[in-house]
């Protein structure tokens, strides 16, 4: 960098630190976007297997069958695992309204801001408590 430096040394320096910043800015803000994108994903296939699974009593498989089905379609996607289908479910059912207003920023699209693993972590505290969720995910957020 100090061969390039000709003119101005410190105002080019300045200008490529901008640059790095900016740039990890933008790392920060497409990971979040792709971490709305995923989580309203979890969220319609909650709904799905949420209409879906009540066909079917507990013991019929439904969970190991349905994962097995997408693993065998989406090889790649590690996301598939009947626990985790079954968080869907319950990140559905634990805000059923949420996906509902997709540009809305409000306490009903606030838990697709942050990350899956938080979320399965205030389900597990709060099961079907959506008022205690929320405080979760807003004490999160800050």
């Amino acid at each position: 960098m100090e061969k390039l430096v000709i003119v101005d040394g410190e105002s080019y320096k300045d200008w490529i630190t901008e640059i790095s910043n900016e740039f990890k800015r933008s790392q920060i803000r497409a990971a979040v976007k792709i971490n709305d994108e995923m989580l309203r994903f979890y969220w319609k296939l909650g709904k799905d297997i949420s209409t879906m699974s009540k066909q079917y009593g507990y013991g019929s498989g439904f969970y190991k069958i349905l994962s097995d089905d997408l693993k065998k379609v989406l090889p790649d996607v590690k996301s598939f695992s009947p626990t985790n289908l079954k968080y869907m479910r319950y990140f559905y059912e634990l805000y059923p309204c949420a996906g509902n207003r997709p540009q809305a920023v409000d306490d009903s699209t606030i838990v697709f801001r942050i990350p899956w693993g938080h979320n399965r972590t205030i389900i597990d505290k709060c099961k079907n408590n959506v008022d205690k969720a929320l405080f979760y995910v807003r004490k999160t957020l800050v």
